[in-house]
């Protein structure tokens, strides 16, 4: 058996010959479920023709898919620089270029008065919930972390922001978070 050249490109694939004089893919899934032909791929040379072929018979009996058609390729088959191979076949194919439309772009609406009007901070803001977080009440051992989150308000004129905690989801825990938190953001205004 014949050893690969340690600066060769195919090293890190732990190629051997099989019994019908295949170049094939090695690997550790020796012992997995896979059919023969999925652990041990054939390798195939990046520029070669019938790499090419197979690329875009693939190509085609995958009703045109795009990059995404090296997994398919790849149970049977290991084209080096495969990404490369597949998406230069995909990007030379005449209906997948028909019917690639290029995407319009919407226009955006007008902004709102309350953002674009000078106006104190806070007079006009936006709220939003991230989270759950889990946070301890103290670092001492035994503690279970409690669930909770973050609500954030943006101001709308200067797009300041003011971070909250809240222990849950309620309108009532809500609405009490409200009140304080815009009641502090204006006084630290």
């Amino acid at each position: 058996m014949k050893h690969v050249n340690k600066n060769s490109q195919i090293k890190s694939l732990n190629p051997f010959v099989n019994n019908q004089q295949l170049l094939r893919v090695g690997g550790r899934i020796s012992n997995s479920n896979l059919c023969y032909e999925q652990k041990h791929p054939i390798l195939l040379p990046a520029k070669g023709r019938l790499t090419k072929l197979i690329v875009e018979q693939k190509h085609i009996n995958q009703l045109h898919a795009g990059p995404q058609l090296l997994a398919c390729i790849r149970k049977k088959f290991w084209p080096l620089n495969g990404c490369n191979v597949v998406c230069k076949i995909v990007q030379s194919c005449v209906k997948c270029f028909r019917a690639n439309p290029q995407a319009t772009i919407p226009l955006m609406g007008d902004l709102l008065s309350s953002r674009l009007n000078p106006r104190r901070p806070f007079n006009t803001c936006g709220v939003d919930f991230c989270g759950p977080i889990h946070a301890r009440a103290s670092q001492r051992c035994g503690i279970k972390p409690n669930k909770g989150y973050i609500v954030v308000f943006v101001c709308f004129s200067m797009k300041a922001v003011y971070l909250k905690v809240v222990g849950d989801l309620t309108t009532k825990a809500f609405l009490g978070t409200c009140i304080k938190a815009l009641h502090l953001a204006l006084m630290e205004m």
